[in-house]
């Protein structure tokens, strides 16, 4: 077995590397907390992935165990490249299905920010919007064939005068041909001059009814909590709206790579402001497994979210977002919900995104249909045939999470807008939530199971997928060619 040091690998080119230079995808992992070990099993049950090895278990012998059947059963790759092939199967790519869902919404939705006082701009119905540009086709279409068919009957009526052949048997009057024949031209020299004469403004004219369409919007996408992990699923939209002509600003606690139109403000330091508390690895070595089962990330974190909800309200750069005018917010609800109260005094176009399937909560909150009975808590990874056993928790597990939300966490980050923003008058998480435009949600058929979904439900899984490109330098790509059985990368 070679090694390559990872310090002569420069961030660029494992970037290259990740996005799919070679065979771009994950056969093992070790899961540590929320939805991880659930998404494990998911992958691991559809046959392209081994099953979570258990940080807390792991020893020499399990790690090598894992990698070489990893390396050596050849099912997984298989697999992988199977549903690989059902992915790619759409009709669209889920970053321009996304890219135009926003789109549609900065059209439809364009109303004045508020500072909760003010009526709201009245809103474009969808029947509107949607006959909108359909209708200025039809215009379109029916000016261009208006212009080219009287031209055409121009022409033929020109025809039909001339002569008959001699070989019909009749005398041909070559006075009245040449007359016919200077009129013809003539007509024909009139129509081309007024045809060439109208053609420029019914250009301008066909142009200016589709100036609304390509309207650039003012999009702000905050959140007070994140995680790079979390990030990199969508922050390849808000760089393709900003490559659109939208000015995106992004503020929070994880900072990118600002280009033109697209601008990252800081809030806190989340990692400063985590290392105050629990340390993930003692808790995962210390939980037992039983336990595991009922572990919420609200009620272990609640107290330390709504603290960093008060720390970032009270951030200059915070403030500033609430004087200006935007056109949309884009915001990702979980372990965010503290920051509804910001989004509903913004008072414009809110898109919500939901890092994996739509949770449990927020499926009740939408209202979408939600059924224990085949739609598996994101927290236990059941797919949706599920044993009686499996439905019975299922039902507990969703039980479980919606009382520690209701009944703990949500009042508490309620209080915590309410209180920091001077109104007590800001509606309920579960109301703003209602009152979202349209919801991203990251997953896909080829690898979450089939659910009922209200059309604003928008499925983009995959939308952070970059197109296979060769790795860069020569150098590693030659290291990464060379290995027989292939290679395993190490990624800390």
């Amino acid at each position: 077995m070679h090694l390559i040091p990872p310090n002569p690998v420069e961030p660029k080119e494992l970037d290259d590397f990740l996005s799919g230079g070679k065979d771009g995808f994950i056969l093992f992992r070790i899961p540590m907390m929320a939805d991880q070990p659930s998404n494990m099993r998911k992958a691991a049950k559809k046959g392209f992935a081994l099953p979570p090895l258990e940080f807390g278990e792991l020893t020499e012998e399990i790690l090598v165990g894992a990698i070489n059947e990893a390396i050596y059963n050849s099912s997984y790759r298989e697999t992988a490249h199977k549903l690989s092939k059902i992915f790619l199967d759409q009709e669209t790519k889920p970053l321009d299905r996304a890219v135009y869902w926003v789109d549609c919404q900065v059209t439809l939705v364009r109303q004045e920010p508020s500072t909760g006082n003010e009526t709201p701009r009245p809103r474009q119905s969808q029947y509107a919007f949607t006959l909108a540009s359909p209708l200025k086709r039809a215009i379109s279409s029916a000016l261009l064939q208006i212009v080219s068919r009287s031209r055409a009957a121009r022409e033929v009526q020109l025809v039909q005068i001339l002569p008959h052949s001699p070989a019909a048997g009749k005398q041909i009057n070559y006075n009245k041909y040449l007359k016919t024949s200077v009129l013809m031209q003539s007509s024909k020299m009139k129509l081309n001059l007024s045809s060439t004469l109208l053609l420029p403004w019914l250009l301008v004219f066909l142009t200016s009814i589709q100036m609304e369409e390509v309207s650039s919007a003012k999009i702000l996408t905050i959140s007070f909590m994140s995680s790079k992990s979390h990030r990199i699923t969508y922050e390849p939209l808000l760089r393709e709206l900003a490559r659109r002509g939208h000015e995106v600003t992004a503020i929070g606690p994880i900072l990118s790579k600002d280009e033109k139109n697209f601008k990252n403000i800081q809030t806190i330091n989340q990692e400063k402001s985590f290392s105050k508390g629990p340390n993930f690895f003692d808790l995962k070595l210390n939980m037992p497994a039983w336990l595991e089962g009922f572990f919420n990330a609200y009620l272990f974190l609640g107290h330390r979210l709504v603290g960093m909800c008060h720390d970032s309200y009270n951030l200059p750069q915070v403030q500033k977002v609430l004087n200006e005018t935007w056109d949309m917010v884009f915001f990702t609800p979980l372990l965010n919900e503290c920051l509804y109260g910001l989004v509903y005094k913004l008072n414009t176009t809110t898109v919500i995104y939901t890092q994996t399937t739509v949770f449990t909560w927020l499926a009740d909150n939408l209202g979408t249909p939600n059924p224990p009975s085949h739609v598996s808590s994101i927290l236990i990874g059941y797919d949706e045939r599920m044993n009686f056993g499996q439905r019975f928790f299922n039902v507990f597990r969703s039980v479980y999470d919606w009382a520690i939300l209701n009944f703990y966490y949500f009042p508490m980050a309620q209080s915590a807008y309410r209180t920091l923003l001077g109104d007590p008058t800001i509606p309920s998480i579960q109301e703003i939530e209602r009152n979202a435009s349209i919801v991203l949600m990251n997953s896909h058929i080829s690898f979450s199971p089939p659910r009922p979904l209200l059309p604003d439900i928008i499925e983009v899984g995959g939308m952070h997928l970059i197109p296979s490109k060769p790795v860069q330098p020569k150098e590693l790509d030659d290291f990464l060619s060379g290995g027989k059985d292939g290679f395993i990368l190490f990624s800390m």
